[in-house]
């Protein structure tokens, strides 16, 4: 599902596609988008962090 977003998909289109609601599409992408979000931060926390 996020990757249909990614692509350039709009939410009624994956929704139609995926034969789901609106509302579950849009969860889904929220907590997609807030995961990947958090991955990118630990790692450029990891990469950015100062040698101790």
């Amino acid at each position: 599902m996020l990757r249909l977003y990614l692509a350039g998909k709009t939410q009624r289109e994956i929704a139609l596609a995926l034969d789901l609601s609106l509302g579950l599409v849009n969860k889904h992408i929220a907590v997609g988008t807030n995961y990947l979000v958090l991955l990118q931060t630990i790692e450029h926390g990891l990469v950015d962090a100062p040698p101790s």
